[in-house]
């Protein structure tokens, strides 16, 4: 008689993958995960121009409080154009400029950490900072721009460490020292300035009658 070999039960048998299809299975359940936050992230991009729109229609201490306060609003990629406006602003009007900066920076502090991600959060106000900063160096006032540039720095040091970030920060930096430099020398050259002006000749006087 032929000899039978017993089947193996299903309970035993082991199965083999690829390590391609393995690691596919493991993109496949990862870009599940993330495709919530993906299409969110679309979503935003995509009316972010429209809630630009609406929100500078308000004056401005109205804008904070629906930045603040208003779920719509919350929205990572306005905090962008905000800021994109803010720099443009800040050539003829450096007020409104920082004005739109620190309103950025409202917006920005609103957002949910835990569905952003606190290193992205920290480079957003990172950025806010340093459109400030310039907007304050263009208006002279040179302290301040260098407090915002400090808080910059510090907030893009608990960021993702983004290069072309602090190559930025590092040019704004760069005028800012310029023009504390120009400052100085306009400051130096004044009494000079004064004391080369010949002195004034008496007024004549009316004679008397």
């Amino acid at each position: 008689m032929p000899r039978t070999h017993p089947k193996p039960e299903s309970g035993g048998l082991l199965f083999w993958c690829s390590p391609e299809v393995t690691a596919s299975r493991a993109v496949d359940r990862v870009l599940t995960a993330f495709l919530p936050r993906i299409q969110a992230a679309a979503r935003e991009r995509d009316e972010a121009p429209g809630l630009l729109s609406e929100l500078l229609r308000h004056p401005p201490e109205r804008r904070e409080l629906l930045v603040r306060n208003s779920q719509r609003f919350r929205n990572l990629p306005l905090s962008g154009l905000l800021l994109q406006q803010g720099g443009r602003s800040s050539v003829d009007d450096p007020w409104e400029g920082e004005r739109l900066a620190m309103l950025a920076l409202a917006l920005v502090e609103s957002l949910d950490p835990s569905w952003y991600g606190e290193q992205v959060l920290a480079d957003a106000r990172g950025r806010c900072w340093m459109i400030a900063g310039n907007a304050r160096g263009i208006a002279a006032n040179l302290r301040g721009a260098g407090q915002a540039f400090r808080q910059a720095a510090a907030d893009l040091g608990r960021g993702t460490g983004d290069l072309l970030e602090q190559a930025q920060l590092r040019t704004l930096k760069a005028g800012l020292r310029r023009r504390v430099r120009r400052s100085r020398r306009l400051s130096l050259s004044a009494p000079r300035r004064r004391a080369a002006r010949p002195p004034r000749p008496p007024a004549a006087r009316t004679p008397r009658r």
